[in-house]
């Protein structure tokens, strides 16, 4: 039978158990007030105080998420009523983008090929 030497722990745990046991019945009174106290400002500044935020925070997030949805929701109106218009005849099409084109100066090119534009920039080739 092997008889193992006391950890470090359990030492402290009875040094600890002395010291409390040494104190007057008021200073243990005393000190475990403050280790509630310590338990309380803990699980306030851990668990209560981040969730207090949050519920702060919300009605702004919330202004703001429905102003984005109205956003959403006039540029999906929008979308709807250009969908609606009448397409643009190909020969007034044409006219717009050359128009475009020329107004980009000497670098820009449109390109045609059978009913696509392809509207790009001229490389020169050193």
């Amino acid at each position: 039978m092997t008889t193992e030497a006391p950890s470090s722990f359990d030492e402290l745990r009875q040094q600890w158990l002395a010291r409390w046991n040494a104190l007057a019945p008021r200073e243990r009174q005393i000190a475990l007030i403050a280790a509630a106290l310590l338990v309380l400002a803990f699980t306030l500044l851990v668990a209560i105080r981040p969730a207090w935020r949050s519920l702060q925070q919300t009605p702004v997030q919330m202004r703001e998420v429905d102003a984005q949805l109205e956003q959403m929701r006039r540029l999906a109106k929008e979308s709807l009523g250009l969908r609606q218009l009448p397409s643009v005849p190909a020969v007034q099409a044409e006219a717009a983008l050359k128009d475009a084109t020329d107004r980009l100066g000497e670098g820009a090119r449109l390109l045609m090929q059978n009913d696509r534009f392809d509207q790009g920039a001229r490389r020169c080739i050193a």
